[in-house]
């Protein structure tokens, strides 16, 4: 078996010593940037990898970001962990990624291999937890939420302004002359943590529009009433891209065009809403946005560990497209 390279070695290749190889192998602005790509050209060269699980122990704190999300389906939550690992990869960090899959006791034992991981802090995107346990994990690792309001306790929080993406919403339905709003979330008993506050927020913003509100939680439900309406009378919001380009398929399917006299809107614009063959108008979280906040509130809570949680807030935008 071949001999794995050590520090040492990639000292005695680089002609430097050990503790400057260890301060270049951890990206110390310590060390000069030639001297530090020799290091590094040595280490690659020698295939030499260092030990993350031993440096996390030597300095007490580890580059892991974990990030737990419901699941892999939706893919806001690809643009969400594509904002955190890109925004990670410049501060010396790296991402892992786990899914809950809605299951409580899943999430408790993922939450707990981060914290055997040493994660710096954890991500934890439109968790399905309840406030208390999400105060519990706090006390445990630095937690930031995505995509849900602040919890109280040590939680840091960043999401959407849900107002003002309902307000929107509302304002651009009712410039298309229609008189009611309907609100699409399947299944919405599931743990989502952001259904009842974005239903919550659309509702409010329709009737401060003057317009008739009413849910729908299944597909069957919302064929129903755009099938009743009459032109212009009904418009749609889903709760996600998701399951707005799921409904207008089957509103086609049932011979119903979706556009200005049946407007159906999606929430994330997501890369299916920009396709042409689905033309969906939608509210943009801006994921960029909620994954730099959520980075700056990790990094922050290190340096103020004892500080109550902070909320941010990141402003929505209305992408129109044919549908609305």
């Amino acid at each position: 078996m071949a001999q794995v390279p050590t520090q040492e070695d990639v000292a005695r290749a680089a002609g430097v010593s050990r503790g400057l190889v260890s301060l270049a192998l951890a990206d110390s602005s310590r060390v000069a940037d030639a001297t530090k790509k020799r290091i590094l050209e040595a280490a690659d060269r020698l295939g030499y990898v260092r030990n993350l699980g031993a440096a996390s122990l030597a300095s007490n704190r580890s580059p892991v970001v974990g990030v737990l999300l419901p699941d892999l389906r939706n893919p806001f939550f690809e643009d969400v962990v594509d904002s955190l690992q890109r925004n990670a990869e410049p501060r010396g960090l790296v991402v892992l990624v786990a899914t809950a899959s809605n299951d409580r006791q899943r999430e408790r034992a993922v939450m707990r291999r981060f914290r055997e991981l040493r994660a710096m802090a954890v991500v934890l995107v439109s968790p399905g937890a309840s406030a208390r346990v999400m105060r519990e994990y706090a006390r445990q690792v630095p937690v930031v939420t995505l995509g849900l309001a602040r919890s109280g306790g040590l939680v840091d929080a960043v999401h959407v302004d849900e107002a003002t993406a309902g307000r929107l919403v509302a304002a651009r339905l009712r410039a298309l002359d229609v008189s009611e709003l309907l609100h699409l979330a399947l299944d919405a008993g599931r743990r989502d943590s952001t259904i009842a506050a974005r239903r919550d927020a659309v509702e409010a913003a329709a009737r401060a529009e003057g317009l008739a509100f009413r849910c729908a939680e299944t597909m069957d439900g919302a064929l129903a009433a755009a099938s009743a309406a009459r032109p212009r009378e009904l418009g749609i919001v889903a709760h996600n891209d998701l399951e707005a380009i799921a409904l207008v398929s089957a509103l086609r399917l049932n011979g119903l065009s979706p556009g200005p006299s049946l407007p159906v809107v999606g929430f994330d614009d997501t890369y299916l809403a920009a396709m042409p063959e689905f033309g969906l108008t939608s509210v943009s979280q801006d994921p960029d946005a909620l994954g730099v906040a959520a980075l700056d509130l990790a990094l922050r809570r290190l340096d103020e560990p004892g500080r109550p949680g902070v909320e941010v807030i990141v402003q929505p935008r209305l992408t129109l497209r044919a549908t609305a």
